[in-house]
């Protein structure tokens, strides 16, 4: 008897891997970090929430990174196109910033969309035009 392996197909494993960013970016999750709440704890006197937070975004960061990789490995087009010198592991929150200085970010934006908007943005795909 075979034992199944229900995560080898790949269209599956590209389905999951856009489920669960959908998840990410659609859902109003309760676990999800307003701009408000990010600037409170960065601005905020205790360190270890906001290195916390910064542990929080390398590991989304990571979750764009391999939503990618599943992408390309179906031969649909990424989110983004990082330059393989990049590390994964450098600290995201400066992109975050970057976009909570933009006029148009409100203070009840979730940082987990303006993370991926900064990826979009600063590493945008050949040929394609940087996302606005």
């Amino acid at each position: 008897m075979t034992a199944r392996r229900p995560f080898v197909n790949p269209v599956r494993r590209v389905s999951l891997a856009l489920a669960g960013l959908a998840m990410v970016l659609l859902a109003a999750p309760a676990n999800a970090i307003t701009v408000r709440d990010y600037t409170n704890i960065r601005d905020g006197a205790d360190v270890s929430r906001f290195r916390d937070l910064k542990i929080y975004v390398s590991g989304l960061a990571a979750g764009y990174a391999w939503t990618n990789t599943a992408l390309v490995a179906e031969k649909l087009d990424p989110l983004f196109c990082m330059p393989p010198n990049v590390p994964i592991s450098i600290d995201w929150t400066p992109l975050i910033d970057g976009e909570i200085g933009k006029p148009e970010t409100t203070r009840d934006e979730f940082i987990e969309v303006l993370l991926l908007r900064a990826l979009r943005s600063n590493y945008p795909c050949p040929g394609k035009a940087a996302p606005q």
